[in-house]
């Protein structure tokens, strides 16, 4: 990661933070940004209807139904009042490429060399907020040039077995190696930033985790008082590169964040 280009920032408040960074990670594409009012007002009915619209044709639908119900009677129902929907209705608001499953674009290149962006906005407590960030793959391993995890790591691992090409190759492979990347670093940042150094009382690695477009960030942020804040930063920057370099993961790390991953996807689902 930390060969990659990568923005740090100093904020001295948290308002307006997530405005601040779309703006320097996306380059003023409208599509990363938050509308603003002039775009708002400009919206016509006509605009909302066709935006609506394009959302709500039937072959793209789901339906979820939960509740204490007769399913016979549930299902005699949706076929009676949703079954009866003829499959090509709204068909003259679909967009160019809608439904054909197609990635719609790519996250927009950082430059090279990274930046280190400081900004000061007015607030009532003296506080800030630091972030490093990177490209990083989409929530299915893609990065934004096309290139996915598991050929990243077949390139690196030219000896792999044919079990080990075969389970890389599972569509899923790269979000989970991604979740247990991210949990590996969160434990990393916590033992760095707040145990050893004492920086802060809270450090979280992040990705964006797009869907359609290809590519991404990643996001580490760190909270800290104004004199502590820039130390806090180079400690974040300094976790990151340590794991690339000196401290590696290892099958320790990796096993224990597979235990972690695994109690709380069975909590989630024992709570459903």
């Amino acid at each position: 990661m930390c060969r990659q280009s990568t923005v740090s920032c100093l904020f001295t408040s948290c308002r307006r933070i997530d405005v601040q960074l779309c703006r320097v990670f996306s380059f003023l594409l409208s599509r990363f940004l938050s509308i603003d009012i002039e775009t708002v007002n400009s919206i016509t009915l006509e605009d909302a209807k066709r935006a609506v619209m394009s959302q709500l044709l039937p072959p793209e639908l789901e339906v979820s139904i939960v509740g204490d119900f007769d399913v016979a009677e549930t299902m005699e129902m949706v076929r009676r009042y949703l079954g009866t929907i003829p499959a090509d209705s709204n068909s003259e608001y679909r967009l160019p490429g809608q439904g054909e499953g197609v990635v719609i674009g790519s996250v927009p290149p950082l430059p090279l060399p990274g930046k280190h962006i400081e900004l000061e906005l007015t607030d009532s407590d003296p506080r800030a907020v630091a972030y490093v960030a990177g490209k990083a793959p989409n929530l299915w391993g893609y990065m934004s040039d096309g290139a996915s995890v598991p050929e990243k790591i077949m390139e690196a691992e030219k000896k792999a077995s044919e079990y080990d090409k075969k389970r890389r190759s599972h569509p899923l492979f790269a979000n989970a190696a991604l979740a247990l990347l991210s949990e590996i670093v969160n434990r990393r940042l916590f033992s760095n930033v707040r145990e050893r150094k004492q920086l802060t009382y809270d450090a979280n690695f992040s990705l964006t985790g797009f869907e359609r477009l290809k590519g991404g960030w990643f996001l580490v942020t760190v909270t800290a008082s104004k004199e502590k804040a820039q130390a806090a930063l180079d400690a974040c920057k300094e976790t990151l590169e340590t794991l690339r370099k000196s401290q590696p993961i290892t099958e320790d790390n990796l096993e224990s964040a597979k235990r972690e991953f695994i109690v709380c996807r069975y909590s989630d689902f024992t709570q459903a």
